[in-house]
């Protein structure tokens, strides 16, 4: 049985892939990700959502598909804000040979 290659990734897939600047880019996945969940569990719609966080419906549709890359991580913190909930970002110290780690 042939033994199957691969490679340890660095903890940052947007490093991994070659993204300009991996750390922002995962900071705005990861507010992102926490953004859609609290637009879910109120269970508005696209609209109200929209609305809450002050963008259009287009906007709202793109952020929740995933395409976060037109926000700013400060525009973001500031959508989370608006959702109530309080945000904060945290990028740990880089270890040898890795990106840094973010926390949001």
């Amino acid at each position: 049985m042939n033994p199957i290659e691969y490679e340890v990734g660095s903890g940052n897939v947007f490093a991994d892939i070659g993204v300009d600047d991996p750390t922002d880019a995962c900071a705005k996945a990861e507010l992102t990700k926490k953004i859609t969940a609290m637009i879910e569990r109120r269970r508005v719609t696209d609209s109200a959502a929209a609305a809450l966080l002050g963008i259009d419906r287009g906007e709202i549709s793109r952020l929740l598909s995933g395409h976060f890359d037109a926000f700013s991580v400060a525009t973001l913190t500031g959508f989370a804000r608006k959702l109530e909930q309080s945000a904060e970002t945290r990028i740990s110290e880089r270890q040898r040979g890795r990106v840094p780690r973010v926390a949001v």
